[in-house]
């Protein structure tokens, strides 16, 4: 992570993405397919150690990276594996999208030759479950319009995520399905993606407007693009010294990081917002990423992935967060932990920790 990276998330103890000069923070992984899914199919092209080129039947020419999580299969749900890609194979490539912008296949359906689309898993819906009926195996969805869909479970249907079976997936839980259309009208899924709940997310911006009537604001982000955030009663207000405690609070111009659990509607409901004054923002002599490689009475060793050791004195001033903005003792800290520190030099040559981020704790 880079210095104008650390400069705020260590400096507004939560603004730390993307406002001006600052770069995006990675967001979690937790379940991230779910919302970041794509499905395709195609023919191979190309294959190599890296992953696999494959033609769509609209003529497009696309590639995906491949790793040690990537699970192929056949149609009939048998056990593959890469080496079971062949030039000229028709797929079904199930895939994620990373940071980089790269796309990486989590399953590979290998079709047979003969194989012809039609309209299987021609029908993709994702939303909230209403309702798991066990009896009559179905599963019914509240989709981002309100329609309600049905879809029965058949011996064939496959489940990826928190539920690995229909007896597992649980009404509120949030849900991608693959399927196809009956000749009755009815839809039968192919592929369930389950999870408890969408993962939270974190942006960051300036604050443009905001409309205490409506409790929401707008965040204007460093790529242009203008947001709006909801708030309620459960959103929590922070900022250094403590003057922001809710939306009446905040003003335009302030920079501001949002946690953030995204809605089936694609509505934005802040779960925490930090904010600050920009020139509120304080600075840090020193801010590295490492391991805690010891830890005394008053004081932490860290070392860094280039292999620097650092020493960091512990004081009044000492906070520590997790990526969740839960904040812990100082005593929580372990040796072996992979950390985030800002700290600053002191008159006696020493440095002063002031602000630790850890990783989440259960």
């Amino acid at each position: 992570m880079n210095k104008k990276l650390f400069s705020i998330v260590f400096g507004l103890l939560m603004i730390s993405l993307a406002i001006p000069g600052v770069v995006l923070a990675a967001p979690s992984q937790q379940n991230e397919d779910i919302q970041n899914g794509r499905r395709e199919y195609g023919e191979l092209l190309a294959l190599s150690e890296m992953g696999f080129r494959m033609k769509t039947p609209g003529g497009f020419e696309i590639e995906y990276l491949v790793d040690e999580m990537t699970r192929y299969v056949s149609k009939d749900r048998l056990a593959r594996s890469f080496d079971d890609l062949k030039i000229g194979s028709k797929v079904l490539v199930f895939a994620s999208r990373k940071l980089d912008g790269d796309f990486i296949a989590k399953i590979v359906i290998i079709l047979p030759d003969d194989f012809r689309p039609g309209n299987w898993m021609s029908v993709r819906a994702k939303g909230e479950v209403s309702e798991v009926d066990l009896e009559g195996n179905t599963l019914t969805i509240i989709d981002s319009e309100g329609k309600s869909k049905r879809f029965t479970v058949d011996p064939e249907t496959r489940f990826r995520g928190q539920g690995k079976g229909l007896d597992e997936i649980q009404e509120g839980w949030v849900v991608v399905i693959f399927g196809q259309e009956q000749e009755d009208g009815g839809l039968l899924a192919r592929l369930i993606l389950s999870a408890e709940h969408l993962p939270r997310k974190r942006l960051a911006g300036r604050v443009s407007q905001v409309r205490i009537e409506d409790n929401s604001f707008t965040l204007d982000l460093r790529n242009g693009a203008e947001i709006e955030v909801l708030v309620d009663e459960n959103t929590g207000f922070h900022s250094r010294d403590g003057n922001i405690q809710r939306i009446e609070d905040l003003k335009e111009g302030m920079v501001a990081i949002i946690v953030f659990q995204p809605q089936i509607n694609g509505e934005r409901l802040a779960v925490n917002v930090f904010a600050s004054e920009a020139e509120n923002l304080p600075r840090f002599d020193l801010r590295i990423n490492g391991e805690i490689t010891g830890i005394g009475d008053n004081s932490i060793e860290v070392k860094t992935k280039l292999g620097g050791l650092y020493t960091f004195a512990f004081g009044s001033e000492t906070r520590v967060f997790d990526r969740d903005w839960k904040e812990y003792e100082v005593n929580s800290l372990e040796v072996g932990m992979q950390i985030k520190l800002g700290g600053i030099k002191l008159d006696d040559g020493s440095i002063l920790a002031k602000l630790i981020l850890i990783p989440s704790q259960k």
